[in-house]
This record gives structure tokens, C-alpha cells and sequence, in this order.
């Protein structure tokens, strides 16, 4: 059995539930016992096949919520249950007194044993010179066990202890869908005092505060910039001005503090009038070319068909046989296969069940997005919450010598080119198990923020590959994806003018999980050719090789940067999370247990 699985999974796999297995399972924490439950299903969903899996996947559900959910799962609410109905606290060389039933004190110390909450004898806890009256004082026994986090949490939410465990750990397990910013960029290691419960929870699970420094770091951004190469509309505002006078008003990080421009922002559409907004999209950006007629025409022929049995018909028809061309037949040879899967997942059904994230990525999202990249021989999709390269750069920009380096914003994939050098990212995506709607928390953090200083990161490092030539910064483009369930929205971020780097996406498309609507998916394998002709074009600009002027000072000191040159300037670094310290008591009311393994 998997080093990840459980003993008690041993068992058959129609007799598992969570309360056996929180009764047999040998941890005292409780949460410990749930993070090695959720763990195992999770190892047995990943690595097994059969009722096993099925049953894993099915606790699964029963325990976690679906994102924004108002209702408690039945496990959930059934672990909480346990948990309260057989609470223990360890107590370890503790001095107990207890009262007889004639009224004296019989006093005895114990090296090890447990404490029942809710007894109904009277019993009082000697340590540090104080009693408490433990059945009149019992919450104080729970509270004294609990973490400085929950203690503060209690104080602010009253009583009701059950409700607010369970709503916060949905909420975590909502949040973990999707990743968070590393752990260097987010976590304050200076700290702060647990004085301001409000503040704390904001900055617990974001969004994050702007404090002082940060907003010196914009303003000494923004004053860097040269007002004759800024972005100037037609009305006589300039962009950058805008964007600077508007991100002061907000209390909370936003894409527009890094430069970033979105004219489907609803912050930005409030500011800007429509003649703007239209000057803004409809600006000139890199040149792509149009997929060709005979591409179109492939597609075409499977436009309007209803019958999975139709479409395997023409899909045998089209394949190819001995005379294939990798670099002239690909692209067709994409699509077939593209269809050929998504019809075998159709007919299984198996599209309809509430699947993980890793799933839809292995069964959908791979021969939909990464098989189309099987051409570019440079390129490489990178799975499996890889770091950016180029956002580490930004990151380590100021680091000196002994300084621990910072790892770059974690994507679910990167469009990464292969080489032993230096390695370029042209792309990134976020992915999710489920989609709300494109208004969801999730969709809005990714595409709106996350995904956005991610492609700008990208685009500042390819810009500075080609040593900010005014005309090959103007053919470079950074491409993205959210890809969540069965959705899908594609993202480009180019640099039209002065010091503004713009985000423009697509209206949300969606995977058909039915013949009816089978044809739903053709735009999206249309959409993913037209990102790929992006990433190409791109690819050429950045891998061109400048003819040497004079090879008489090669390898000494670069020349200095051009003053006329127009340089991007780098993302606003990521608010950290305030990081919660509790005073301790000088004095311990209880002796310290050894650390495992000194005796």
C-alpha cells in the first residue's frame, strides 16, 4: 500500500466511513486525523482504478463543498460532530484535585492521561498556583487548547464554535483550488501584533492591503515616467496619469498599480469614458496571422453534427495514413485527435461527474490546449503548479549575496521554450475543478490580477531579450488561458503604448458534455490555434539573431540603456500577509512534553 494511504483503507472499500475512521485512527490532533483522511482519498482517487477509486471520490464529495457553496457537507458536519461528542485533552505530569464525596481534597499527580470535557464530577486543574472550577469554567479548558488564530476568532464570533470552524475550513479548502502567491512574496516575517481581529482575517485570506511602502514604490514608478513618452488619448488625458490618480483611491492591490490596463475592468470602465475605453482596445498591438482557408475549411466539416457516430465517421475518413507531414499536417491532425477524445468522454458520460482539477486536465484540457503545441519543437507546456521564471527575476531583481532567493509566481502550466540557457515564457494559465460564472471570486483573482503581473513579468523579460528595440517590442505578446470545469478564457497582454501594458480576454467558451452541442467545441480548438500562431510570432521576434556592427569590444560591459528607449517598468510586488504573533505567558501553566524520540 502507498506510503499516502492510511492502514484503515486496507478494508474493503463498501465499509469505509468517517467515523470509523476518526475512532481508529491512533492521532490526537483532530485535524491531523482529517488531513491524513483527505489525504489517502486523495493518493487512492490519483493512483487507483475501480470501486476503490469510486468509493475515494465519493467520500471526497461528501466532505468537501463545491466553491462558493452554502451547504455543509453531510461528512463535514458528521467529523465536527465526532469531535465535539468525544473531545479529549492530553494532559501530561499535571497535578489533579479532586473533591470527595465527603467534601475533603484528595490531591495526586499523573504522568500521562486524558480529561473528558462536560463531567459532571467537579474537578479542579492545579498548575502555576491557580484552580479553576472545571464544570462551571469548561469553556476555559477549550480555550486554554486552542491556537492564538482560533482564541482570537471565538472572542469575535461568540459562542457558536461548531458554525465557525466549519465555515472557515470551507473556506480554506475553497481558496487551495487555486494558488496563492508564493510563499516568500506573501508571508510579512516582520510580523505584527494580534491587536486588530479585522485587519488579521483580511489579511489571513486576502485580499491584501496596500500599506506605506507600496504606495512609495507606485508613486516612485509613476515619477520615473516620462511624460512625452506616456500614453496620450485623444481626449488629453494620458493613461498613466489616470491609472496613477485612480490606483491612490484604492485601499487594496489591483492590477492597474502595476500599469496594467483591462478595459473590461469594472473599476477601469467607471473611469474612463466609452470614446476612451474604444481608443484603448482598438490601439494597434502585435500582428497575427489569420488561420488559413484550408484549416477553416477542416473545421468546417464538422460543423452542425449531432451524432457522435456521424462525427467518428468523418474523423476516420480525414485520418491520415503513411503520408503524413508533421510540419504541414499537424495542425489537422490536432483537431482530429482533439475530437476523437472529447467524443470517447462524451460517450462514457464520465464529462457530467463532479471531477477534480487533475482530471479535467489529464481528460480535457491536455489534447484541447497542449497538444496543439506539438509543432513548436522549442516549446514545451510545463503542468503541475510550475514557478515563473520570469516573475523570479523580477523578484530577485534586488537581491545581494546571502539573501535566500525567492521562487516566481506559481501557474498551473507555463509556455516555457527548451534550452539549457536561458529558458523564455511566452504564457501561463490558471486552472479550476468548477466554474461559477465569469464574475466568479476565482475567475475575477485570476484573470484579473494573478494571471496579469504573470504575463507582464513575461513580456518586461522578452522585451529586454531584444534589448527594448521600439519595433520588436511591438510585435511581442504574452498569451494566457482560465480554464476551470468545462470553461475556457483566453487572455493576450501586449504593450500598444508608452508605459501601459494591456490585458484583453475573450467571452467565456465552453466544452460541450453533449453531442447536441458538440459543435461548441470547434471555436475553442480555433481559439488555441490562433494563441499558438500568437506564441510563434512572438518566438520570432525574440529568437532572431542581430547581425554583430563590430566584434572589436564583444564580451565587454554592456552599452548603457538608451535614453530615448521606452522601458516597461516591473510589477508592484504582492502585499504580504501579516503574519500573527501571540505574546506567551512568561510562566507555563503546564510542564513541557519531550520531544518525540529524546527519551
Amino acid at each position: 500500500m502507498s506510503s499516502g494511504i492510511h492502514e484503515y483503507f486496507k478494508r474493503k472499500s463498501a465499509d469505509w466511513n468517517i467515523r470509523d475512521f476518526l475512532e481508529e485512527c491512533n492521532e490526537a490532533r483532530f485535524q491531523t486525523k482529517i488531513d491524513k483522511y483527505l489525504k489517502s482519498l486523495d493518493t487512492i482517487v490519483a493512483h487507483e482504478q475501480g470501486k476503490r477509486k469510486v468509493k475515494a471520490e465519493f467520500l471526497l464529495q461528501r466532505y468537501r463543498a463545491p466553491p462558493n457553496s452554502k451547504v455543509i457537507p453531510p461528512d463535514f458536519a458528521e467529523a465536527r460532530k465526532w469531535n465535539n461528542e468525544s473531545r479529549k485533552i492530553h494532559i501530561y505530569q499535571q497535578t489533579i484535585t479532586k473533591f470527595n464525596g465527603n467534601g475533603n481534597i484528595n490531591t495526586s499527580a499523573i504522568n500521562g492521561g486524558t480529561f473528558i470535557t462536560g463531567l459532571a464530577n467537579k474537578t479542579i486543574l492545579k498548575g502555576n498556583n491557580q484552580e479553576k472550577d472545571v464544570h462551571e469554567e469548561s469553556d476555559d479548558f477549550d480555550n486554554f487548547f486552542k491556537s492564538p488564530a482560533e482564541k482570537i476568532s471565538d472572542e469575535r464570533n461568540g459562542t457558536n464554535i461548531e458554525e465557525s470552524e466549519i465555515a472557515h475550513e470551507l473556506q480554506d479548502d475553497d481558496d487551495s483550488d487555486l494558488d496563492t502567491p508564493d510563499l516568500e512574496e506573501s508571508v510579512d516575517y516582520e510580523g505584527m501584533k494580534a491587536t486588530d481581529n479585522k485587519k488579521l482575517k483580511e489579511n489571513k485570506n486576502g485580499p491584501f492591503r496596500l500599506n506605506e511602502e507600496h504606495r512609495q514604490i507606485i508613486e516612485q514608478t509613476f515619477n520615473s515616467m516620462k511624460k512625452e513618452m506616456m500614453w496620450k488619448l485623444s481626449t488629453g488625458r494620458y493613461v498613466e496619469e489616470e491609472l496613477f490618480e485612480l490606483g491612490k483611491k484604492l485601499e487594496f492591490e489591483h492590477a492597474i498599480h502595476s500599469f496594467i490596463i483591462d478595459v473590461d475592468d469594472v473599476i477601469t470602465r467607471q473611469h474612463f469614458n466609452k470614446a476612451e475605453l474604444d481608443e484603448i482596445d482598438d490601439a494597434p498591438g502585435p500582428q497575427v496571422p489569420e488561420l488559413s482557408d484550408e484549416i477553416v475549411e477542416f473545421l468546417n466539416k464538422f460543423i452542425n453534427k449531432t451524432s457522435l457516430n456521424d462525427i467518428r465517421k468523418i474523423i476516420k475518413e480525414m485520418m491520415f495514413d503513411d503520408n503524413y507531414n508533421h510540419e504541414k499536417d499537424h495542425d489537422k491532425d490536432y483537431i482530429l485527435y482533439a475530437l476523437y477524445s472529447l467524443v470517447r468522454e462524451i460517450q462514457s458520460e464520465s464529462l457530467r461527474d463532479l471531477n477534480l482539477e487533475a482530471w479535467f486536465n489529464c481528460h480535457v484540457w491536455n489534447a484541447i490546449f497542449d497538444q496543439a503545441f506539438g509543432d513548436l519543437k522549442a516549446i514545451s507546456v510545463v503542468r503541475g503548479e510550475s514557478s515563473s521564471l520570469a516573475s523570479s527575476s523580477r523578484k530577485n531583481s534586488k537581491r545581494q549575496s546571502g539573501e535566500r532567493r525567492k521562487i516566481g509566481r506559481k501557474g498551473d502550466w507555463i509556455l516555457r521554450s527548451i534550452s539549457n540557457g536561458i529558458k523564455d515564457e511566452f504564457g501561463a494559465g490558471e486552472a479550476g475543478k468548477s466554474w461559477i460564472d465569469k464574475n466568479g471570486t476565482k475567475v475575477l483573482e485570476e484573470k484579473g490580477l494573478k494571471l496579469p503581473k504573470t504575463l507582464k513579468d513575461m513580456l518586461v523579460k522578452l522585451m529586454d531579450k531584444v534589448d527594448w528595440d521600439v519595433e520588436m517590442c511591438s510585435k511581442i505578446q504574452t498569451v494566457g488561458m482560465v480554464h476551470a470545469g468545462m470553461m475556457i478564457m483566453t487572455v493576450y497582454m501586449d504593450n500598444p503604448k508608452g508605459y501601459i501594458c494591456r490585458v484583453r480576454h475573450d467571452e467565456p467558451m465552453e466544452v460541450s458534455d453533449n453531442e447536441e452541442n458538440f459543435s461548441s467545441i470547434l471555436e475553442i480548438l480555433a481559439s488555441v490555434l490562433n494563441m499558438k500562431a500568437a506564441v510563434r510570432e512572438t518566438m520570432k521576434v525574440v529568437h532572431v539573431k542581430k547581425q554583430m556592427k563590430s566584434f572589436k569590444k564583444a564580451g565587454f560591459r554592456k552599452r548603457p540603456l538608451n535614453e530615448n528607449q521606452n522601458r516597461l517598468f516591473s510589477c508592484l510586488p504582492t502585499p504580504k500577509k501579516a503574519k500573527i504573533y501571540v505574546e506567551a505567558n512568561a510562566e507555563k501553566s503546564y510542564s513541557s512534553s519531550p520531544c518525540p524520540g529524546s527519551l
